[in-house]
């Protein structure tokens, strides 16, 4: 999320930026990756920061049961924008679900600086 202002700009309430849980384990399918966390990015020559930002990442989607079915197919991957994104799980040789790397959260940033030329 980008707010810019060529004046000021107080920030004094909360922006959520997370990021959105995996889908869930299905009957051909294991459980998907968690989304990053998103950006958050101020830009105006004055920036009053008294707010909070919600930068988390979503859950790994749910599931541990063995898939059974054919074909099987592992979860996809979560969205990223700021962080890293969560790696759907895996499906092990045995039906067995194996959980991937979890996703990262986002950032938040600041820029003093008159941002017309920018846009």
């Amino acid at each position: 999320m980008i707010l810019a202002s060529k004046g000021t700009i107080t920030q004094a309430g909360l922006i959520d930026v997370h990021g959105g849980a995996g889908g869930p384990e299905g009957t051909f399918f294991a459980p998907g990756g968690g989304g990053a966390g998103g950006i958050v990015h101020l830009f105006a020559p004055e920036i009053t920061h008294t707010g909070t930002e919600t930068l988390t990442a979503g859950a790994q989607g749910t599931g541990t049961a063995a898939i059974t079915a054919n074909p099987r197919g592992a979860g996809g991957s979560g969205g990223s924008s700021g962080g890293s994104p969560g790696v759907g799980a895996q499906i092990t040789a045995a039906n067995a679900i194996t959980i991937n790397a979890a996703p990262g959260a986002g950032h938040a940033f600041t820029s003093l600086l008159d941002p017309t030329a920018l846009f």
